[in-house]
């Protein structure tokens, strides 16, 4: 008498392979269109753009409390050194500028070369014959989420809204 062996079934079949494949398909597709990826990479270039403009006002500030002066005021040969405060021009931010901070040691070159390679960050600042003396930083945003809540002109005045762009105030002198 024959003992017939119970068979194992060792694996999966082929159609069952296939259908889990094709569930994690459709998910990875449902995933990347929930994270919209583009979004997200603008998303966090801006939050580094933010960032930056900060930093910025700050060594714009440090480099004021140490000299009573701008960067675009400051001629080390002249006497005396400052000539300001006068306005900023808007728009771009100036290297020579940067190369005077970078010199007197209050941002590192590594960071003004980053900065000044950004075409997006742009400096603006208010009309010194007003009575305050404000700087301010803007950009561009890329993201929808910074468009959105962030939108001013480059005036001067972060406290109006205007077209497009994201700007940081400074401190007031």
């Amino acid at each position: 008498m024959y003992k017939k062996l119970p068979t194992l079934r060792k694996g999966f079949t082929l159609i069952e392979l296939l259908v889990v494949i094709a569930i994690i398909g459709i998910l990875a597709i449902v995933l990347i269109v929930a994270l919209d990826p583009i979004e997200v990479i603008n998303k966090t270039r801006d939050t580094g753009n933010v960032s930056d403009a900060k930093q910025i006002n700050d060594a714009y500030v440090q480099f004021y409390t140490a000299n009573q002066c701008y960067p675009w005021d400051f001629d080390a040969t002249a006497t005396p050194v400052c000539s300001g405060p006068t306005q900023a021009a808007s728009g771009a931010l100036a290297s020579a500028d940067f190369t005077e901070m970078v010199g007197q040691g209050v941002i590192k070159q590594e960071f003004a070369t980053r900065v000044l390679a950004n075409t997006d960050m742009n400096l603006s600042s208010t009309d010194p014959a007003t009575g305050t003396f404000q700087t301010h930083v803007y950009f561009a945003p890329k993201s929808k989420a910074f468009k959105a809540k962030n939108l001013f002109d480059n005036s001067g005045d972060c406290s109006t809204a205007g077209a497009v762009n994201v700007c940081i105030p400074g401190t007031n002198f």
